[in-house]
């Protein structure tokens, strides 16, 4: 199918701050790519249908996104899906032409539920049973030769909180859900891989990623939650968003360091910026992730729906979108050209 990746996956010497030993690593088939996070696209369950915080919005389902996608030249994407991971619009997508999908499942996005935030209760967005998921994509899906790689939100946020029904935008300190959030990532990772290793000759394969978005706070994921796992991750994505604090070389090494895992199972899930920098951003970032090592970067944002320009479309006045693309677009039509590796 693709190639090995050779040294990105064998791992830098030094000792690594794993407290608990983990599996021994896998080496996971993953061809370089470079796509999209299309966020909360599929918006038709809001009231009046179109709005979003009282926003008007264009919507369409994630398999016109897919589609969209596919004529630029993208083949590859993460998604925030609204409608269930498994349900008709998401099976289109895994039938589509993408190669690696990223998904984050979630049950209650933008809804009024909110977790309680205490120990046994759910946080915001974090229901999903990746485990159960992972099993039924390769039970509809083995024939597929894909990589789907199932991942969360930042972690460095949730740990502190971000979304309880208590104050949404509260940050308590030291992180009082390290515990809680754990057990749920190593809930994860279990589920995930006893899914693959139930489906040994599978075409399809399933990878779960954690997202971290920090290196800077007393406590975060990668220092102090992550080396504490049962077993080690399949992947660790990096949300960036330091310009001007940290270099993402810096970050990454950072990761790689308290991980121990290899560069080829590190990636970028977000990275963009404003209009007026997206191209300048974009290009510069990812060119240094897959320099780095990194084998998957994804360029935020393909449409934003909530006020502002970050998005990889421009809007009009009235915040719709247009056909016309961002410079952002460009970027990652480059980034594309430069890294693309076949299957």
């Amino acid at each position: 199918m693709w190639p090995h990746v050779c040294e990105e996956c064998e791992p830098t010497p030094g000792e690594w701050r794993r407290v608990v030993p983990g599996v021994p690593p896998e080496v996971f088939i993953i061809p370089k790519r470079i796509g999209v996070v299309v966020a909360f696209n599929d918006v038709f369950a809001v009231d009046p249908p179109g709005y979003l915080f009282g926003i008007n919005i264009q919507t369409e389902t994630n398999f016109a996104a897919t589609q969209i996608a596919a004529q630029n030249g993208i083949h590859s994407l993460k998604l925030w899906p609204r409608v269930p991971t498994m349900g008709a619009d998401m099976s289109a997508v895994y039938r589509s032409d993408l190669d690696v999908i990223v998904v984050r499942p979630m049950a209650y996005a933008f809804s009024d539920w909110y977790g309680t935030c205490v120990e046994g209760q759910p946080l915001m967005w974090e229901d999903a049973d990746y485990g159960e998921t992972a099993e039924k994509l390769y039970a509809r899906f083995s024939d597929r030769p894909i990589t789907v790689i199932l991942t969360g939100w930042e972690n460095d946020h949730q740990a502190r909180g971000l979304g309880c029904t208590d104050g949404f935008w509260k940050w308590p300190g030291p992180a009082p859900y390290a515990d809680y959030l754990r057990g749920i990532l190593n809930e994860r990772q279990r589920g995930v891989q006893a899914a693959r290793e139930a489906h040994p000759d599978a075409e399809l394969q399933v990878l779960h990623a954690i997202d971290v978005n920090s290196i800077d706070d007393e406590w975060n994921v990668v220092r102090d939650l992550i080396p504490l796992m049962e077993n080690e991750p399949d992947l660790i994505s990096l949300s960036y968003w330091k310009w001007g604090e940290h270099g993402i070389t810096e970050m990454l090494d950072y990761i790689q360091a308290y991980s121990g895992l290899p560069r080829g199972r590190i990636f970028i899930g977000e990275i963009g910026g404003p209009e007026e920098k997206q191209y300048d951003r974009i290009v510069a970032g990812v060119t240094e992730a897959m320099e780095w090592g990194c084998r998957l970067a994804y360029a935020w944002h393909w449409r934003q729906a909530w006020p502002g320009n970050m998005g990889l479309w421009k809007k009009n006045e009235a915040n719709e979108f247009t056909g016309e693309a961002t410079e952002g677009m460009r970027a990652i039509q480059e980034l594309i050209e430069l890294y693309y590796e076949e299957d």
